[in-house]
């Protein structure tokens, strides 16, 4: 087992600026973004995934990128859809609801998931968050 208490696999890089916070549920969040690395792992190959995080136009922007097969260009916003499996993912378990789910998650956090071709082969998974502005949360 590793650090995280998986079995040996793939590594996960981190790679996470330092920055102001957003306003989320934190173990809702978490959710999102695990079943985002599970995914990666599970479809990626072995090259690993890479999750990064940054501060982009007012907003956090979490990116989870693997370098496996990828998905079809015409399937990337039909697999956040609920039920709906890639047919190459067809053999493998799962119900289908698991992006459909962290999607839901996200949008009730008032951000985006988008997922994208990655540069040199593989998929990304784009999560935008707003960052929590003290002025509307009554705090000062």
């Amino acid at each position: 087992m590793d650090a995280l208490g998986r079995p040996d696999g793939p590594p996960i890089t981190v790679e996470i600026q330092h920055g102001p916070p957003v306003r989320a549920d934190a173990g809702r969040l978490a959710q999102a973004i695990e079943n985002l690395v599970t995914n990666a792992l599970k479809f990626g190959g072995d090259d690993g995934v890479r999750v990064t995080g940054q501060i982009d136009a007012g907003h956090w922007a979490l990116c989870v990128a693997d370098r496996g097969p990828g998905i079809d260009a015409e399937l990337l916003n039909r697999v956040l859809e609920p039920f709906f499996r890639a047919p190459a993912t067809e053999r493998t378990a799962g119900t289908g609801l698991g992006l459909a789910i962290t999607r839901g998650i996200i949008d009730l956090h008032g951000g985006t998931l988008n997922l994208q071709p990655a540069d040199g082969g593989g998929t990304e998974a784009v999560v935008t968050l707003p960052i929590w502005n003290n002025d509307e949360a009554g705090l000062r």
